[in-house]
């Protein structure tokens, strides 16, 4: 039985640091298509008018 805890506990640590670094890369790759939208604003017709 103890084995069996220690071994899902391990498991779910992996699980968190999986998720944790998944929603970094997607909170990195969300700043950068933020950014390049901000620049193809600027320099867009559109924004000068």
């Amino acid at each position: 039985y103890s084995s069996d805890a220690i071994r899902n506990s391990s498991v779910n640590d992996d699980l968190n640091n999986t998720s944790s670094t998944l929603r970094q890369e997607a909170i990195s790759i969300t700043k950068v298509r933020c950014k390049q939208r901000e620049n193809w604003i600027r320099s867009s017709p559109a924004y000068d008018q």
